[in-house]
């Protein structure tokens, strides 16, 4: 399940994150 996700965004991973916006890649530090 998707929550708060772009329609042009690609999420992956449990839980879902936001990895790619229009293609572009998007880091996130943790």
């Amino acid at each position: 399940v998707l929550k708060d996700v772009p329609d042009d965004a690609t999420a992956v991973g449990v839980p879902a994150k936001v990895v790619r916006i229009k293609g572009e890649k998007v880091r996130r530090s943790e």
